[in-house]
C-alpha cells in the first residue's frame, strides 16, 4: 500500500536549481576590476624595478659637484613648506663637459626638511663624487641608483589579479 508523501519527504526530494540569482554578473564586474587594478599596479611595480634595473647598466664617471643648496617653496600662502636638494654636478664623457642636476632618476619635493638637509650635506661643493650616465644619453646622469624593491613587493597585486580571475570564472561557472 502506497502512503502519500509527507511534507518532509517532498522537501527532501525537491531538486532547487542551485544558481545566482542575477549576482553572477556582479562577481564577474568586480572579477575583472580585481584583474585590471591588481594588472595596473603590477605593471607599474614591474616598470619601477626595470628603470632601477636599468641604471645598474649606466657608465660610472666621477663628476665634481658645483653647487648643493637647500630649495624652499610655499605653492600658496596656505599650503605647507616644501623642500628639495639642488645640487649640480660637472662629468666628462667622451671629452665633452656635461652639468647634471640629478641625484635619483625622478627628483620630488619633499615636506621633510631633515631628509632634503641630509642630502644637500651629502653632497658638499667642491667633492668628487661618482656619477652614472646613460649610454645613449650622456646628458642623463645621476647620483644614486634607485631601489630594485619594488620587484619584492609585485606579488601583492598579483594575488589580486589571480582572486579576480577567480572570481570572473566562478561567476560564469554558476551564473547565467
Amino acid at each position: 500500500m502506497n502512503q502519500p508523501p509527507t511534507q518532509e519527504t517532498i522537501l527532501n526530494q525537491a531538486t532547487i536549481p542551485v544558481r545566482a540569482s542575477g549576482a553572477w554578473w556582479f562577481r564577474a564586474v568586480m572579477g575583472l576590476a580585481f584583474i585590471i587594478l591588481g594588472g595596473a599596479f603590477t605593471f607599474f611595480l614591474w616598470l619601477s624595478f626595470h628603470r632601477a634595473q636599468e641604471t645598474r647598466t649606466w657608465t660610472q664617471v666621477p663628476c665634481i659637484i658645483i653647487t648643493s643648496q637647500l630649495d624652499t617653496n610655499r605653492v600658496t600662502p596656505d599650503s605647507p613648506v616644501t623642500y628639495k636638494a639642488e645640487v649640480r654636478y660637472r662629468y666628462n664623457v667622451n671629452g665633452v663637459i656635461h652639468t647634471g642636476t640629478r641625484i635619483r632618476r625622478v627628483n620630488g619635493r619633499t615636506a621633510d626638511k631633515p631628509k632634503a638637509e641630509l642630502a644637500v650635506a651629502t653632497y658638499p661643493v667642491g667633492t668628487s663624487k661618482t656619477c652614472f650616465v646613460s649610454p645613449t644619453d650622456p646628458e642623463m646622469a645621476i647620483l644614486e641608483q634607485s631601489s630594485k624593491a619594488a620587484i619584492y613587493a609585485i606579488w601583492f597585486p598579483l594575488l589580486f589579479v589571480v582572486g579576480g580571475s577567480g572570481m570572473v570564472v566562478s561567476a560564469f561557472r554558476r551564473g547565467k
